[in-house]
């Protein structure tokens, strides 16, 4: 099934303190202004044009891992990954340039039948190789994630295994972008989003292009993106099903249940953070990432974790990780201060922050040997006064940008 977003036919409308407001005129798609290189290098420098956190938030940050990535069925024209270990794939059209319906998106389709072959060594090989000769050669895929996101060194294993997982099932995000998008193109999508057997998200990405004083505004938007319907999974263990009985609720539109749906990212780790911990933390645990979602934070969901951040008020796409709790019930801070320092903002703010944590969960160590490592069923206990510690963080590392 499809989920179209809508379409906006109106100017935007430029309005200058002291000037008259002017309405933006819009590049036409039949000009010859640009050529589809330029929109590869635009999504190649600035991946955050494209939304991807509004198919599904496993896919972003996008992180530009290469340009015309070779593979048997041609060349990719631009391929990211998130530091979960999701593949995007991208393929740029500029509208002026007919072709079948059935082209364009079967392109992009096998070009996921492809990657689906890799291993990770041959996607960390291609990665190598687009990169030789530049500022970062030699640098592969988890050297990419490294430098958006520091993480732990046992965690790294498991991060190679989620990207070779999800490359070999086809979880890709795969994006047609261009500057217009023609609605057989739309009608194809919806096709393809009716066939059972893809395992990949499909989005039609329009960027709207607009001429501005003597540069260009990009707006982009998520015309259409491919959907689940229903979210379940059943286990049957054991031999004896004759009295099986199965209730289960698959709504999946909040408006239907009066409460917000759960990724299936969340799914996941709630299942596996049950067999750990009591009911009542599970119930914390929502409570807490709703608690620091109103305070602008972001959630990062990870193969063993989630990962509660801050986005730099500098307004680079880095971000300040303040807490980790993984699926087995464990909570400890991340990499702060070091982060802080490569963004240079004021350290000893970081270090306040986690003195009064470690301060404030003094007796919820998991133990004696892991003195920043706590349990979450005792975290839970402490929830008022987390909460206030990375309020008085998030007030101070704002106050320090002014």
């Amino acid at each position: 099934m499809g989920n179209y977003g809508r379409r906006v036919r109106s100017n935007p409308l430029l309005v200058k303190n002291g000037k008259e407001p002017q309405f933006l005129k819009r590049v036409p798609t039949n000009k010859k202004l640009f050529q589809e290189e330029w929109l590869q290098k635009l999504i190649f420098d600035h991946p955050e044009l494209l939304p991807a956190g509004e198919v599904e938030p496993v896919f972003r940050p996008l992180i530009s891992i290469g340009r015309e990535i070779p593979t048997d069925a041609g060349p990719i024209d631009n391929l990211f990954i998130s530091p979960q270990g999701y593949l995007t794939i991208v393929e740029t059209k500029l509208w002026r340039n007919p072709e079948a319906r059935r082209e364009v998106v079967g392109q992009i389709v096998d070009y996921a039948k492809e990657v689906s072959k890799w291993s990770f060594d041959d996607l960390d090989k291609k990665v190598k190789k687009y990169f030789q000769g530049g500022e970062k050669e030699n640098l592969g895929v988890i050297d990419h994630i490294r430098q958006y996101e520091d993480f732990e060194e046992e965690e790294e294993n498991e991060l190679i295994d989620a990207i070779t997982k999800n490359m070999k099932l086809g979880h890709f995000l795969l994006l047609i972008v261009g500057d217009g998008i023609r609605e057989s193109v739309e009608d194809m999508a919806e096709y393809l989003a009716k066939t059972p057997q893809l395992h990949f998200t499909l989005g039609l990405v329009e960027l709207k292009i607009y001429e501005v004083d003597e540069g260009r505004l990009v707006l982009p938007q998520l015309v259409m993106k491919t959907k689940e319907v229903t979210r379940a999974v059943i286990r049957i263990e054991g031999g004896n099903v004759e009295n099986l009985s199965v209730d289960m609720d698959l709504s999946t539109d909040k408006e239907s249940s009066g409460k917000r749906r759960y990724t299936l990212s969340e799914e996941e780790y709630f299942n596996a953070l049950r067999k750990n911990v009591r009911e009542e933390a599970i119930d914390f645990v929502r409570q807490l990432i709703e608690d620091v979602q109103e305070m602008d934070c972001e959630i990062q969901w990870r193969q063993s974790s989630f990962v509660i951040k801050y986005p730099d008020p500098a307004g680079s796409r880095r971000q300040l990780t303040l807490l980790v709790v993984s699926k087995k019930g464990v909570v400890y801070s991340g990499w702060l201060i070091d982060q802080m320092k490569k963004l240079d903002l004021p350290v000893e703010i970081g270090r306040i922050f986690t003195e009064r944590l470690k301060d404030i969960l003094k007796n919820c160590e998991v133990e004696p040997s892991k003195p920043n490592y706590w349990a979450l069923d005792k975290v839970m206990e402490k929830h008022d006064e987390v909460i206030q510690v990375i309020e008085e963080f998030i007030e101070g590392v704002n106050g320090a940008g002014e």
